[in-house]
């Protein structure tokens, strides 16, 4: 990786460190460099951050469940009958309520990295792993597999891509989004 930039602090929220990004010269890439270890990611995941505030109310409130009505939508398409969807970085899982709504033949389970977000969707009933997708290895098979503004944070993504592979049912979906 040659150096792109360096001592670039965390504007949004505030993370300790010092950050540099580096560029692949094969595909173009930006990557944070060095790369952060489990710990030091879930200290750039403050109580604040807006991912874990999903249940808000009036107008961010109402983009939200637009947003979760479209996740519904489609992923409902291509869950079959029973089918079992696994969200990687849920945070609460709060569209998971919907979710059920909608399909309730359907099974969510999620995995989240911090334990106190993670709780909150056990809380409300639904199977929430705390850890990452490696900490899924004898989970049975999914449907269809969530990544939603994940792969863009994890340390590996063509492992974590791989990971999910692995989980998955054969003919089932794997659904990024970035």
């Amino acid at each position: 990786l040659a150096p792109a930039f360096a001592h670039v602090p965390d504007y949004e929220y505030g993370a300790e460190g010092d950050f540099g990004f580096g560029h692949c010269a094969e595909c173009g890439l930006l990557v944070l460099t060095p790369q952060p270890g489990i710990e030091q990611l879930k200290a750039a995941y403050p109580p604040h951050y807006h991912g874990f505030h999903t249940g808000a109310k009036g107008l961010v409130g109402l983009l939200y469940r637009l947003v979760y009505g479209l996740r519904v939508r489609a992923y409902g398409r291509l869950l079959p009958r029973g089918g079992r969807l696994l969200d990687v970085g849920c945070a609460d899982a709060a569209y998971f309520d919907a979710l059920v709504k909608a399909r309730p033949d359907v099974v969510p389970e999620g995995v989240e990295f911090i334990d106190d977000i993670a709780q909150r969707a056990r809380d409300r009933g639904f199977r929430v792993v705390t850890g990452t997708l490696a900490d899924m290895k004898d989970a049975e098979p999914y449907d269809v597999i969530i990544m939603n503004n994940l792969i863009e944070h994890v340390t590996d993504p063509v492992a974590e891509l791989e990971q999910a592979v692995r989980l998955l049912r054969p003919g089932g979906h794997i659904v990024v989004e970035t």
